[in-house]
């Protein structure tokens, strides 16, 4: 059996990205995640800062209605979900662990 003989091996290029312009290296620049996040962030302060006048007149619209519509129901809202909140934030809502002596097939559920 005859040897295939090796094939000549070709060499490599080169990549084409000396030869962009330079709009495309700024605009693939801009569009880096590392640029694009703080540009963003500055234009969501900026429209922020633009409009916070509007936006605190529709929150005190809003919170004026919520309290005609809602009325106390409201405050007791706010107290149920603060309570909820703590007992949660306290560890007191693990009813598993409590009543894991009472039930032995519950203790693994802990």
């Amino acid at each position: 059996m005859s040897k295939a003989s090796p094939k000549p091996r070709s060499k490599p290029k080169q990549k084409a990205s000396n030869g962009q312009s330079g709009i495309r290296k700024f605009f693939s620049f801009i569009s880096s995640p590392w640029v694009r996040r703080p540009i963003l962030l500055i234009i969501v302060i900026g429209l922020l800062y633009w409009f916070m006048p509007r936006l605190i007149a529709l929150g005190a619209k809003a919170w004026q209605g919520s309290l005609a519509l809602f009325g106390a129901g409201l405050a007791i809202l706010a107290v149920a979900l603060g309570v909820m909140i703590w007992v949660v934030w306290q560890g007191y809502f693990s009813a598993s662990g409590r009543f894991s002596s009472l039930r032995p097939g519950m203790g693994g559920l802990t």
